[in-house]
Parts: C-alpha cells; sequence; structure tokens
C-alpha cells in the first residue's frame, strides 16, 4: 500500500494533473502496489470545525485509479460529518459515483471533544450495511489498551489496520500480541495490520512525523540525526523494524496478517516512499 497525500486546493489543474502523473508513473513503475492510500488532511479551529484544504480525496482517487491497477482506499474523518445519515449517503455514492468500496474511518484528533459526526465504531456499522464495502481503521500502538480497541473495531467491521508511523518496534509487537489473544479468545478472525513506514529526508521531516503523532525514541532520534541527510538511516531504520517484528510474530506464532503502508508525507517525499518501498519489500 502506497499512502499519498492530495495536493492543496490553491494548486493550479495543471499542477494537480502533473502530481497525478508522477504518481502513477511511480506506481507503475513498482508494481507491486495493490492499494493507494489516500489520506483526508483536515485543520481544525477551536471549535472543532474542519477546514478542508487540500484536493477532495474521492476525486483525486478518481484520476489516479485512471492511470493504474491498484485499488484505492478513501480515507474519511467521520466524526466531522454532520449525521450518521451524511456518512451513509457519502458511502454510497463513492460506491456508485466514484467505483471505491475501501475506506479508513478516523477518529477525531483532540480527545474528550465532542464532535457531531458518528464515532468510528458506529462508523464501521453505517457502512458495513453495503455490500462489498471494505473498512479500514488506525492503529496507535502506543496507545493504551490498543488491542482492546482493535478487537472493538474488528467487531464492528473493521478488516484491516494501517498504524501510525513505526519508529520503534516495541510497541507493535506486543499490540499484534496481545490483538491475536483477545481475536482468539473471542472466535474472530484478526484484521490485516499494515505497517506504516513514512519517508523522511530532513530533520524536519522527523519533526513533522513526530507532530502526527508518532513517537521516537531518544536513541534513534540521535541515531537519525547524525547529520542532515536522514534518509539512508531511515531506510536502515525501517529495514531493521521490519526484520524484527517478523521474527518476533514468527517466534511466538503471532497469526496476524501483516502488510506494508510506505507514506510519501508530502509531494516532494515520493521517491523516497518509492526507494523504501523497492528495500522493504526485497
Amino acid at each position: 500500500m502506497l499512502e499519498v497525500t492530495p495536493p492543496s486546493r490553491r494548486v493550479s489543474k495543471k499542477f494537480m494533473i502533473q502530481s497525478v502523473k508522477r504518481i502513477a508513473d511511480a506506481v507503475n513503475r513498482l508494481g507491486n502496489v495493490d492499494y493507494i492510500n489516500i489520506p483526508e488532511i483536515v485543520d481544525e479551529n477551536f471549535r472543532g470545525i474542519p477546514l478542508y484544504r487540500h484536493y477532495d480525496t474521492r476525486e483525486f482517487g478518481l484520476r489516479i485509479g485512471k492511470l493504474v491497477g491498484s485499488q484505492i482506499v478513501i480515507n474519511k474523518i467521520t466524526v466531522h460529518m454532520t449525521s450518521r445519515k451524511e456518512l451513509s449517503s457519502w458511502v454510497g455514492e463513492c460506491v456508485k459515483r466514484y467505483g471505491f468500496n475501501r475506506f479508513v474511518f478516523v477518529g477525531g484528533s483532540i480527545e474528550g471533544r465532542e464532535y457531531r459526526g458518528p464515532a468510528v465504531t458506529e462508523s464501521n456499522r453505517i457502512a458495513s450495511r453495503v455490500n462489498g464495502v471494505k473498512i479500514g481503521n488506525i492503529c496507535i500502538p502506543t496507545r493504551k489498551n490498543e488491542p482492546s480497541r482493535m478487537l472493538s473495531k474488528t467487531e464492528s467491521g473493521a478488516s484491516f489496520f494501517t498504524t501510525q508511523v513505526l519508529l520503534d518496534s516495541r510497541p507493535i509487537k506486543q499490540v499484534l500480541k496481545s490483538y491475536q489473544m483477545l481475536c482468539s479468545k473471542n472466535g474472530i478472525a484478526p484484521a490485516t495490520v499494515f505497517l506504516s513506514f513514512a519517508a523522511a529526508s530532513t530533520p524536519f521531516d522527523l519533526e513533522f512525523i513526530e507532530w502526527l503523532g508518532a513517537e521516537i525514541p531518544d536513541k534513534t532520534e540521535t541515531y537519525l540525526l547524525r547529520d542532515s541527510n536522514v534518509g539512508p538511516r531511515i531506510s536502515r531504520l525501517y529495514a531493521s523494524i521490519l526484520s524484527d517484528i517478523r521474527d518476533f510474530v514468527s517466534k511466538n506464532k503471532v497469526d496476524v496478517p501483516l502488510g506494508l503502508n510506505i507514506e510519501s508525507i508530502s509531494a516532494t517525499h515520493l521517491e523516497d516512499a518509492c526507494r523504501i518501498a523497492e528495500t522493504l519489500t526485497e
């Protein structure tokens, strides 16, 4: 899975078309991208009102989908919708008008805030009523009671998760083990977990990834910031993390299906993301 960010709504149509072509060329060159994951980028003011500064995910996905064979995965922050009815209509429109049937539903960014729209588990149940729809949610390995949260989301209809960007293997290993145990205890099959790795080339990129919520151990941060060119070291780090996770699930017989989600956090990181994808799938 390759995650690509839609451009700003301020850019010209020509720039947007060029962005789509660059992504399609990269995907076709890689040849092993099953899904294009398109996040919804939203700013939120102090009242919790969203501002959509980026190109519509569905229109962007539709343009990419015409040039590649990969399936499109549309992210939606469901709590920003006005009602359950609006979410249901949105899903129906995605399926009938755009031909999309894979979604990642995301909750609010500020804990404790009351939002108008449906929470993630309720959104899962609403979308599950539509035939053929596949639903994903977000896994945050360092969040309290994450395995239980994942179980609840799986029971409500999630068939896959994408993790927060991983810069440490320890939290996700324990989450995978505990999640499988809970699934086994409750007699349900675990959902696929896509392990997320984001391209980064500068110290600011690391700062941005950390701002997005990823936790970077002090020792890892020191290693990555030995000089201004972060790219080669973060690629080696990701390879080490992925190897450690695979060894752990094998030795501990953790039967949770795994995939990869490689993030291009901006248009300038697309080639770096492709190199990471090539490294991790060798």
